[in-house]
């Protein structure tokens, strides 16, 4: 949370994980990529669903289901962009 709380705009999924991928990678990620990561993060949904969940955790980050949401939706991104190939090149 606090790492994606560093990031400018993290709102955007796209400029969220553009960000993280420039923190983790050596590469920059290509649009399939990112595409691809933004499926694990919102499966399925238009990316203003994340700009939502994230800006409504933002204003109210006490509220546990909140947090928790966006939390776990964050572990299956850092998850799955720690298994790519881009991080193991470090």
């Amino acid at each position: 949370m606090e790492v994606v709380g560093s990031i400018p705009n993290a709102a955007d999924p796209n400029a969220m994980i553009k960000a993280l991928s420039v923190m983790m990678f050596n590469y920059s990620i290509t649009t399939n990529q990112l595409n691809s990561s933004k499926v694990i993060l919102i499966p399925g949904l238009p990316d203003f669903q994340w700009t939502v969940e994230y800006s409504e955790f933002l204003a109210s980050p006490k509220n546990q289901a909140l947090k928790i949401s966006v939390e776990n939706k964050l572990k299956k991104l850092f998850s799955v962009m720690v298994r790519m190939s881009e991080f193991q090149i470090m």
